[in-house]
C-alpha cells in the first residue's frame, strides 16, 4: 500500500468498505463483473473502491463529486496500456484503492492534456474538474487552480460500487448494494457540497438514505446535475435537461421551457457565462475538457450554465 499514498481519510474509508464488504460475505452482486483475467485464474469479486480523497481535503468544507457507475470499456485499449490497469484490480489492496492507484501510476497518465487519468471518465476528461472548481468559487471554498492540486482538495468517485457492463444508475434494484458505502462514506467525509448524476438524486430511498447520511452541522447541498458525458452534452432534447431539475426543485424545473427554444436559451446563458467569465484560469480548463471529450466549446458551458442555474436554485431557498 505504500507506494499507492493514500490519504488520512481514505485509509479511514478502506477499513470502513472492508468491514462492509466482509459483512456481506466478501461477495459482490452476482451480476457483477468479477475481475478481468489474464491467466492466473483469479477471477474474484472485484470489490468496491474507495473514493479519492485528496490529502488537503477537509471534512465540512470539502466537495464531493460523484460519477455514475464504472464499467470495463478499457479493455479495447492498446495492450500496454491495458496491462497497465490491469495491475489497479489485481492483488489484495489496489483493487480498493484503484482511483489513487491510477492516479499514481505515471505509465497511465496523459502524455498531453491537462487533465490527470483517475479512472473515472468524466473527471479524466475535465468536466466534473470544471464543475467543482465552479461550485468551490461560488460557494468561497477551498481549491487550488492546478487539475491534480484541485484533486488534492475534493474527493471524486463513482457513486455505483461495484462495475457492471452498462451504467446502472437510476436502476434501484441494482443501487441498493453501493447504498450501504455511500452511506460510509458520507457520515465520514462530511461533505459541504454533493454534486451527483439526476439518474441517481430521483431515485427516492437512495435519496433518503443520503439526506440522513450526511452532516447535519456541515448543512451538506446536494446538486444534481445532467451526466457530464458528450450524449447529454449534443442533446437538444429539452426532456433529458429539464428532468434533473424536476428530480429536485419542481420551480426550477419550470424555468427550463419542455421545448427546444428552452434549451437553446440554456445553451445562449453558457454563452454569456463564457465571455463574462471572471475565472481565467476555468476558461482554460473548459477548452482542454472539450478537446478532451470532444464535446463543443457552446456545448460545455451549457453544462455549467445549467449548474449556474441551480446553484441560484440553491441560493433561493428551491431545495
Amino acid at each position: 500500500m505504500s507506494c499507492v499514498c493514500p490519504s488520512a481519510l481514505e485509509k479511514s474509508l478502506l477499513e470502513e468498505f472492508q468491514q462492509q464488504f466482509a459483512a456481506e460475505g466478501g461477495r459482490a452482486p452476482e451480476w457483477a463483473e468479477k475481475r478481468p483475467n489474464i491467466g492466473d485464474g483469479d477471477t474474484s469479486p472485484i470489490p468496491p473502491p474507495i473514493p479519492l480523497v485528496g490529502h488537503c481535503y477537509r471534512p465540512g468544507y470539502g466537495i464531493l463529486v460523484y460519477a455514475s457507475a464504472e464499467n470495463l470499456n478499457w479493455g479495447g485499449k492498446p495492450a500496454h496500456e491495458r496491462c497497465q490497469r490491469l495491475k489497479s484490480f489485481r492483488g489484495e489492496h489496489y483493487p480498493w484503492v484503484r482511483y489513487r492507484h491510477q492516479l499514481n501510476n505515471l505509465q497511465l497518465q496523459p502524455q498531453t492534456g491537462s487533465f490527470p487519468d483517475v479512472g473515472i471518465q468524466p473527471v479524466s476528461d475535465g468536466g466534473l474538474l470544471c464543475a467543482a472548481r465552479f461550485i468551490a468559487r461560488h460557494y468561497c471554498l477551498p481549491f487550488d487552480r492546478e487539475p491534480r492540486s484541485l484533486l488534492d482538495t475534493i474527493a471524486v468517485t463513482n457513486w455505483c460500487k461495484f462495475v457492471w457492463a452498462k451504467d446502472y444508475a437510476g436502476c434501484a434494484t441494482r443501487m441498493r448494494h453501493s447504498l450501504p458505502y455511500v452511506e460510509r462514506e458520507l457520515r465520514l467525509l462530511r461533505p459541504r457540497v454533493v454534486l451527483l448524476p439526476y439518474t441517481i438524486w430521483r431515485e427516492e430511498t437512495a435519496q433518503q438514505s443520503m439526506r440522513r447520511s450526511a452532516s447535519k452541522a456541515s448543512k451538506t447541498l446536494f446538486l444534481p446535475v445532467p451526466q457530464f458525458n458528450r450524449r447529454v452534452a449534443i442533446s437538444n432534447q429539452p426532456k433529458l435537461w429539464s428532468n434533473a431539475a424536476a428530480s429536485a426543485w419542481p420551480e426550477f424545473a419550470a424555468s427550463i421551457s419542455a421545448t427546444e427554444d428552452g434549451i437553446q436559451e440554456l445553451r445562449h446563458e453558457g454563452l454569456q457565462l463564457r465571455d463574462n467569465c471572471s475565472d481565467p484560469g476555468l476558461a482554460v480548463w473548459v477548452s482542454e475538457w472539450s478537446k478532451a471529450s470532444s464535446i463543443a466549446m457552446p456545448d460545455c458551458w451549457r453544462f455549467l450554465a445549467y449548474l449556474a442555474r441551480v446553484l441560484t436554485a440553491q441560493q433561493s431557498g428551491d431545495t
